[in-house]
């Protein structure tokens, strides 16, 4: 029997088979997870789709964090294949490009600040909020990707250092 055979795992944040997701994705299907899988938009949609067929697994659904109910509807989509799951794991993160050059204190806009903390941070605290019924036993795995920028200052990550930090605080 394989390590995590006959858990099912929740995978956001797949863009492509080079990311960290994928290789979390990968491995969790090397030892024996069932997987379900989200998309952010049409644009990811066919990469997605190919990169869960790698996994045996027909589960995509979009859900892109930034809209408001996207989160419910994606899991109420799950509900019709998966009564309860095990694993999340949350590999989201956004800035606005014009955000993540130049001086952080010149570049940081109001708008850019939000939106880099509610999809990188909020967007676990809700997802969790909103999967709770869902999730598995006492202990369900709840993973999610931060970066060194969190604790100490990168040229260029800005905003999305400040972000990851309340992400590892969340």
């Amino acid at each position: 029997m394989k390590f995590l055979e006959g858990k099912k795992a929740l995978v956001l944040g797949i863009a492509s088979n080079r990311s960290i997701a994928w290789g979390i994705s990968d491995s969790l299907r090397r030892n024996g997870a069932e997987l379900a899988f989200t998309y952010q938009n049409d644009k990811l949609k066919d990469r997605v789709e190919k990169l869960a067929k790698e996994c045996e697994s027909d589960i995509i659904m979009p859900c892109d964090v930034s809209v408001e109910g996207n989160i419910n509807n994606m899991l109420d989509k799950l509900s019709s294949s998966w009564s309860e799951f095990d694993i999340i794991i949350h590999s989201l993160a956004f800035a606005p490009r014009e955000e993540l050059e130049g001086n952080y204190l010149d570049k940081t806009t109001k708008n850019g600040f939000l939106s880099a903390h509610s999809i990188s941070s909020f967007s676990l605290l809700e997802l969790c909020k909103e999967a709770k019924p869902m999730l598995k036993g006492k202990n369900p795995s709840v993973i999610s990707l931060s970066y060194l920028g969190a604790v100490r200052g990168m040229p260029n990550y800005n905003v999305m250092g400040v972000a990851k930090a309340s992400l590892e605080a969340n």
